[in-house]
């Protein structure tokens, strides 16, 4: 796929716009939900559009987007051309019960069409007895960005595990969901070896596994930074760049010791020593701790 990319920046979030190459159909009777479109009679763009002679044909087409939609053609005379006696009527709305926007017979010239109901439908009759040149056209859409998704991990990885959960609030293109686009950090960077999507439903879902190449195991807060993909009512595809989630480990075996100062002491009968727990510079988080000797608190031997 080609892509034309427009940069667009939001707050917490860096989105980018990916827009595929545009189709083209010939006017018949169906409906279509492309956002754009170039738009020619049923002849195509380069011959008269078809005439059955003493036979009325009657075409109807349907663009359903759900934004406002633009309709507009050729003002050169050898590509616009509609006979006498030949017709198109454009509505606004998903039937032909829907407000008339024009009729054109006659002409060389169709005036820029627009539906603002996010639905347009075409109406083209020719009586069978004339010929012209149709119609060299086209319709666009107003794309509807799609809203930054939120994300939540659903479950607090343990000690040793390698598999990170993550939920959205709206779904997110499964096909995105590459390594590249995520980063573990914390005391340790375990890596990312795979993205596993969840019953993905029209290309999209909203809950994934990051699998770690390395299992968790210090102590720590970490930080989960998502790249995500979620596409506008125009299946144009965005990008939204640094999604933070945090996490912290505390069930992993503390890797602390404990020290005496100023020395190690044996005494006969009365004296004391000062005991120091070491937290290793790894160990990020606060833990606190008891000692006993063992002894009972009563005179010896003991």
């Amino acid at each position: 796929m080609n892509f034309l990319n427009k940069i667009f920046f939001l707050i917490l979030f860096t989105f980018t716009a990916f827009y595929a190459q545009i189709p083209s159909y010939n006017m018949g009777t169906y409906t279509v939900t492309d956002c754009r479109a170039k738009f020619y009679d049923d002849g195509g763009p380069t011959a008269p559009y078809n005439s059955v002679l003493n036979t009325v044909t009657t075409y109807t087409l349907r663009v359903f987007v759900g934004s406002p939609i633009t309709f507009t053609f050729s003002s050169n005379p050898n590509q616009t051309q509609i006979q006498a006696g030949d017709f198109i009527s454009f509505y606004n709305g998903p039937n032909t019960g829907s407000p008339l926007l024009g009729t054109f017979s006659a002409t060389t010239a169709i005036p820029t069409m627009v539906a603002t109901s996010g639905s347009m439908t075409i109406v083209w009759s020719e009586n069978g007895n004339t010929v012209g040149h149709g119609w060299n056209g086209g319709w666009y859409a107003q794309s509807i960005p799609p809203l930054p998704p939120s994300t939540t991990i659903t479950s607090v990885p343990s000690c040793g595990m390698n598999q990170i959960t993550i939920q959205t609030n709206h779904g997110v293109s499964c096909d995105s969901l590459k390594p590249s686009y995520f980063l573990v950090n914390g005391p340790m960077t375990p890596g990312v070896s795979t993205i596993i999507p969840v019953s993905c439903n029209n290309g999209t879902t909203q809950t994934f596994h990051i699998m770690l190449q390395n299992p968790i195991n210090k102590n720590c807060t970490y930080t989960v930074n998502s790249t995500l993909f979620r596409f506008d009512n125009c299946d144009s595809a965005y990008k939204f760049s640094n999604i933070i989630n945090t996490f912290s480990i505390s069930n992993c075996p503390i890797q602390a010791s404990i020290q005496v100062l100023p020395s190690p002491t044996v005494c006969a009968y009365n004296c004391s020593a000062t005991l120091t727990a070491v937290n290793p510079a790894t160990n990020c988080l606060n833990f606190s701790y008891q000692w006993s000797h063992g002894l009972p608190p009563t005179p010896g031997p003991h």
